[in-house]
């Protein structure tokens, strides 16, 4: 493994290859750490930028925990993906390493149908739900409208809106199937706006960062929930951010959670927030360097920090304009190339873009996060001006396959042009 030059550096094992990894990497470097990547593909994209790239899964708990103790890591980390928690965290109290927070707190984080129920017993606003395996058990249980969701799983596939028992029928097995424990949720859909917060949880108290508003795809049957993009900051109530931080405090108070970034998805109906879900991580996708670049906060230097036992300068600052991130989706290639996005930014229509998938890599072909080929980072003084950039993207950007056949969705940005009624 090591070769003799970085034999006297510190080990940090990384779990998972994904894009953001690739910033988690290099801060590590920067802190002198020699950066061994666990990940069961041939080539992820963080792979390049690691001192060392081991082909394993980051599901295997055992060979994770193994390639700890042999290297002598100094730290298992993994900063925005839920069943790499889990394995870190058991990799690291096997090998007499101290997580952010233990093994069985990373499970009651990550299985939806645990996290569920304790938020229930202790009175946390969320959605009502059932717990099923079977098909004719979610028939008996539930009404429409509602959202079906793997109770453990990885990203974000097999979640649906269901709205009548076709539905049910239609997507019951897509769901199961994603699930590793054979566990589907079922839980009562709630209308209104889907925010997403970021707090800092430090000496038992969350610190708010930021909030970002999501846009979801719109099918014709309102059935696939996967997110276009976000817009920081989210334009609820006063009263909603406040309820809200009363809640992430008895989220922080049940499960025991301390030292670590936390990420809650709400819905908010009548400035109450219900919760979705939660992670003690960093979300998905470019919702790191917004905070990093717009809040001054950098959340992937404040989660090393917590794998280390460290306590963080917790000062993120506001920002009086509007950060949007627009997904780009192109499901089921083999990508070729992206073209248009340079043109873009050159015309001041974007301000950073970000490749998730290069030439010859076979994207996904569910509509989840996994199927997107990148994601731009857009600015703008107003929410109009967010929604002009949107569309300007849409018609001037292509993600072309192998072959060179046309292969974006452009047409999944029609939400976009419901407009916001008010900004708070």
């Amino acid at each position: 493994m090591r070769n003799s030059i970085h034999k006297k550096m510190p080990v940090a094992v990384v779990l998972g290859g994904t894009n953001p990894h690739i910033e988690l990497l290099k801060k590590l470097q920067k802190r002198g750490y020699y950066t061994i990547l666990v990940d069961y593909l041939e080539n992820p994209p963080a792979s390049k930028y690691a001192d060392e790239h081991i082909k394993e899964s980051t599901l295997d708990k055992s060979a994770v925990s193994d390639i700890v103790r042999k290297t002598n890591a100094a730290m298992v980390i993994t900063t925005n993906i839920d069943q790499a928690n889990v394995t870190a965290c058991y990799a690291a109290e096997q090998n007499g390493l101290i997580p952010p927070y233990s093994y069985e707190t990373a499970l009651n984080v990550t299985d939806k149908s645990r996290m569920k129920k304790i938020m229930k017993e202790n009175n946390i606003a969320t959605s009502d739900y059932v717990v099923v395996e079977s098909e004719i058990e979610a028939t008996n249980a539930i009404s429409y409208p509602a959202v079906i969701k793997p109770a453990d799983s990885k990203g974000s596939r097999g979640v649906y809106r269901l709205c009548c028992d076709e539905d049910l029928q239609k997507f019951f097995p897509y769901t199961k199937k994603e699930s590793r424990n054979n566990k589907v949720i079922i839980e009562k859909y709630i209308e209104g706006p889907e925010v997403s917060f970021y707090y800092y949880v430090q000496d038992n108290e969350a610190y708010f960062i930021d909030a970002y508003q999501r846009f979801n795809f719109e099918s014709k049957n309102m059935d696939v929930i996967q997110s276009t993009g976000v817009v920081f900051p989210a334009w609820i109530s006063k009263e909603a951010y406040s309820t809200m931080h009363e809640i992430t405090q008895e989220i922080i108070k049940a499960f025991g959670l301390n030292n670590t970034p936390l990420f809650v998805q709400a819905k908010i109906k009548d400035d109450m927030p219900y919760v979705l879900e939660f992670a003690p991580r960093i979300g998905g996708g470019l919702s790191y360097r917004v905070i990093e670049r717009d809040c001054q906060f950098d959340l992937i230097d404040a989660a090393i920090s917590s794998f280390e036992g460290n306590h963080v300068n917790i000062n993120p600052k506001s920002h009086d304009y509007f950060a949007g991130v627009l997904n780009i989706y192109a499901p089921g290639i083999i990508i070729g190339e992206i073209k248009g996005a340079n043109d873009v930014i050159s015309k001041g229509m974007a301000t950073e873009f970000y490749q998730y998938h290069f030439k010859g890599a076979e994207i996904d072909s569910s509509m989840s996060s996994g199927s997107r080929a990148g994601a731009f980072l857009i600015h703008a003084t107003s929410i109009d001006e967010i929604r002009e950039k949107v569309f300007y993207i849409n018609d001037n950007v292509e993600v072309f396959d192998i072959n060179g056949k046309k292969s974006m969705r452009h047409d999944i940005y029609e939400v976009w042009k419901k407009k916001p009624t008010s900004i708070q």
